[in-house]
């Protein structure tokens, strides 16, 4: 009796890795490349507004600060606001899918996000308060919100846990582009702008939260803001293009169909249900669930610490003492690395299951990291090294995230707002720690550093538990 069951599962386990195999050949994707070819343009195109639109706030952020009045570690509160307004967007829209089945409402949730995101690039730039400039990020957080838990689902909506991968790994490719764009679109302008060091941030602190020289800033010469209007206005005017594409696709009732697995075909025509190996108990799933959206709290937080503050780091750091174009390149590399990590991405993860890559990039997140609490601040060429590494090993773990829990359990329906639950959690308390870490910390702006290292530890840990349940 337990050779049959041996023999069983046997058989099983080799079905479901032909059945993996034939989901994975290009005879199963060139109909879905010929069916979706004027969905998937548009769609990367958006992403890659997308990484503009939340990496454009790095670099500007100390002079977003200078504009409303604000400290690094005050001004960082807007992070917080974002996050939690795409958290709860995010949550509202998984359950809303669950229930929409048209292509229409999917076509009408990207194109209001899309609107909505133009309206924060408009915005942002000409608010001149607290109220006003976290008013400009609730709607990006709504758009943002909306824009990323639809276009996730729909990529394994339409290709499947297994051909979904690599398009995945895409979309976040383009949003590494948008990210290494924007310290690249902002630079001239910040330039133009001139130094903020020593620039108000309160009546005892500048900007970066160092106290003030009096006899100092009497000679500091006044930064010039007007150039700040000029890179929000670039992204909101990108914005046009897909929001005229899914205009386009809306008016035409272009159809987006569910894309279904070779063992959903058999069991179509032979009226059978098919039972899938990796089928696992609600408790079970919810554990796998729960670590999840810890260990995105804490992967997605530490990136978007440096999405959002490295460039403050490089100019309040008293022992870089980075100038703007300094700070700038600092940006640039970190992104440099993230997107050629981004693009190796869609290559690989054809090739290796998504565990590996996962351990293979958090193992160097945290050599990285701990080499930056280290050596962040001992010289220029030594943080341009590390955060590049660090670029590089981070990129890929979001996507694969994704197509890991893809493979285990199915997440297009309600579940598709898991992975931004902790998402937006870690960006609602990350950046803004970052901040203060900067503007009061007594170690000054590596105290980031240190708090990147400790989160690296953890996410490993919390890792290495869900695939030990998940195994």
């Amino acid at each position: 009796m337990k050779q049959l069951s041996s023999d069983k599962d046997t058989s099983d386990s080799g079905e479901h890795d032909r059945v993996m195999k034939d989901e994975n050949s290009w005879e199963t994707l060139k109909p879905l490349l010929k069916r979706y070819w004027s969905v998937l343009p548009i769609t990367w195109l958006l992403h890659l507004g997308l990484g503009l639109s939340i990496s454009i706030s790095g670099p500007t952020l100390p002079y977003l600060a200078l504009n409303t009045g604000q400290s690094l570690g005050q001004v960082s509160i807007v992070y917080t606001v974002r996050s939690i307004i795409v958290c709860v967007t995010s949550i509202g829209v998984g359950l809303l899918l669950g229930r929409l089945s048209s292509s229409r409402s999917k076509l009408l949730l990207l194109l209001v996000g899309s609107f909505l995101g133009a309206g924060y690039a408009f915005l942002t730039p000409i608010a001149n308060s607290p109220v006003t400039l976290i008013l400009a990020q609730c709607l990006f957080g709504i758009g943002c919100g909306t824009v990323d838990t639809v276009n996730n689902m729909l990529v394994i909506f339409l290709f499947g846990p297994v051909l979904s991968r690599s398009f995945s790994h895409s979309l976040h490719f383009c949003v590494g582009i948008g990210g290494f764009l924007a310290p690249v679109l902002a630079q001239p302008f910040l330039l133009q702008m001139g130094d903020i060091s020593g620039q108000t941030g309160s009546q005892q602190t500048d900007v970066c939260g160092n106290a003030k020289n009096v006899s100092a800033n009497s000679s500091q010469p006044d930064v010039d803001l007007a150039p700040l209007k000029w890179p929000y206005i670039i992204v909101g005017s990108l914005h046009s293009i897909w929001i005229i594409g899914y205009a386009i696709l809306l008016a035409i009732n272009f159809q987006l169909v569910k894309f279904q697995s070779v063992g959903e075909k058999q069991a179509d025509e032979q009226a059978v249900t098919v039972t899938s190996p990796n089928r696992m108990s609600r408790r079970r799933t919810a554990i796998i669930v729960g670590l999840f959206v810890l260990f995105y709290i804490l992967h997605v937080g530490q990136e978007n610490m440096f999405w959002s503050h490295l460039y403050s780091f490089g100019i309040c750091s008293r022992r870089l003492k980075m100038t703007p174009a300094d700070a700038s390149l600092l940006s640039t590399i970190f992104f440099v690395g993230f997107l050629v990590s981004r693009a190796i991405g869609i290559v690989i993860s054809r090739l290796f299951l998504p565990a590996k890559i996962l351990l293979f990039q958090l193992t160097g997140c945290f050599i990285a990291t701990v080499l930056l609490a280290i050596l962040g601040e001992s010289s220029h060429l030594a943080a341009y090294i590390c955060c590049g590494m660090y670029g590089f090993c981070i990129a890929m773990v979001f996507p694969t995230g994704i197509t890991w829990l893809a493979s285990k359990i199915e997440v297009t329906g309600s579940l598709s707002s898991a992975w931004f639950i902790g998402a937006y959690v870690g960006n609602s308390t990350y950046p803004l720690a970052a901040g203060y870490l900067i503007a009061t910390s007594a170690t000054g702006p590596v105290a980031m550093m240190y708090l990147a290292a400790a989160t690296s530890a953890a996410y490993l840990a919390v890792v290495g538990v869900m695939f030990f349940i998940a195994r």
